[in-house]
């Protein structure tokens, strides 16, 4: 079994800390499949009017997957091309606009994944800024180790960071180090019985953040989160029946109460067809 990529190194604990806080910020996502096309539109307002996005997805014989993205104005739409099994272990990711004088700005992004019994490498190459991304995550044993960085055109090095995730029973440990930034951060994720999560974050700029998910049943879940600013963050997440899920999620300055603007809260609802 291959490793996790490298930007899954801790995710058990990003995700209770930070994946589902979405503040200021009232969507509705809508999918459905239509003669073998899968459908997913999506309205969404965060407060400067409603915007939308819908997004078609097949698969089409030697091409793999063929997804074509775009606003609900068509303003700049985009194609997207997966494919696996041109070589054993490899997939191919190619994104590009269809709008001539957009694809002549921004180029194509091309982001190959290699994944291997021992290592999965991953790589993000864009045209448009002549520069190429590219991680890898070794397994070792219990651990996990990875290391990330950006290569430009002309050599230069830049973003390079390294990150190791442990795990111990059911403790699961994560690090990383960022070069250029000297920043040290790390994260801590275990279970609490068979329906609750903990997590801890800390980081050498001695930010702390601690969270918490519990699943009231196979139906619901709530999650709560405070960090050193004191933010309270919270989030309820329900299946209301079998093709409708409503998230809701708040955030609450504990440090100014009565503050007009304080405070901030989101929805989202889903809904499959």
């Amino acid at each position: 079994m291959a490793p996790p990529k490298y930007k899954d190194l801790g995710k058990k604990a990003n995700d209770i800390l930070n994946e589902d806080f979405k503040f200021s910020e009232q969507k509705f996502e809508l999918k459905s499949k239509i003669n073998g096309v899968d459908v997913k539109s999506t309205l969404c307002d965060k407060g400067k009017g409603m915007s939308g996005e819908m997004e078609l997805k097949q698969a089409v014989g030697a091409l793999g997957d063929v997804t074509l993205k775009t606003q609900h104005d068509f303003e700049n739409p985009s194609l997207t091309l997966e494919k696996s099994g041109l070589v054993k272990n490899l997939k191919i990711k190619a994104e590009a606009p269809c709008l001539p004088d957009k694809l002549a700005k921004n180029g194509l992004v091309i982001s190959p994944e290699y994944k291997h019994d021992l290592v999965m490498i991953t790589a993000k190459a864009e045209t448009a800024k002549s520069a190429v991304a590219v991680d890898a995550a070794f397994q070792a044993g219990p651990a996990t180790v990875g290391v990330k960085t950006k290569i430009s055109a002309s050599g230069q090095v830049s973003g390079t960071e390294a990150s190791c995730q442990m795990a111990a029973g059911s403790v699961l440990v994560a690090g990383k180090y960022e070069l250029d930034k000297s920043a040290l951060s790390g994260s801590l994720h275990t279970n609490v019985g068979d329906s609750t999560e903990v997590a801890v974050a800390v980081g050498s700029d001695m930010s702390v953040a601690l969270g918490a998910n519990y699943k009231i049943d196979g139906d619901s879940n709530v999650k709560s989160k405070v960090d050193k600013e004191g933010i309270i963050s919270l989030f309820y997440q329900q299946k209301v029946r079998k093709d409708l899920t409503l998230k809701v999620s708040a955030a609450i300055n504990s440090n100014n109460l009565s503050g007009a603007n304080a405070h901030k809260w989101g929805l989202q609802a889903i809904m499959s067809m």
